[in-house]
């Protein structure tokens, strides 16, 4: 649900070719960081939470992660509903401030 909701910018044809995919999600990530400083430090550097005394994987990495399959090295190994409901509110944030830059409206 994550995931379709954060690709939502995103035609059925780029995500039959994964390096496609992966160079959107970069260009994206610049235009984040760049336009929605405070929601991109949320989304792609504020760990998700706490996981035996250490951070744990960020939003970016769960959302991505069918695009970067390495993220699964980064992510706690029980992401919880409770997680990606976390996460939920982070892309919407997100999707909300690079769609008043009209980010991903092609």
């Amino acid at each position: 649900v994550i995931i379709l909701f954060y690709m939502r910018v995103f035609s059925r044809s780029h995500l039959t070719h994964t390096p496609s995919v992966r160079e959107e999600l970069g260009e994206k990530r610049c235009y984040a960081e760049l336009l929605c400083q405070r929601e991109a430090m949320k989304f792609y550097h504020q760990p998700m939470r706490r996981k035996q005394g250490g951070l744990k994987g960020s939003c970016s990495a769960l959302v991505e992660r069918f695009a970067f399959p390495e993220n699964e090295l980064v992510l706690p190994d029980d992401v919880q509903k409770s997680d990606r409901d976390h996460c939920r509110g982070i892309v919407h944030e997100l999707a909300k401030c690079l769609g008043k830059h009209r980010v991903g409206s092609r």
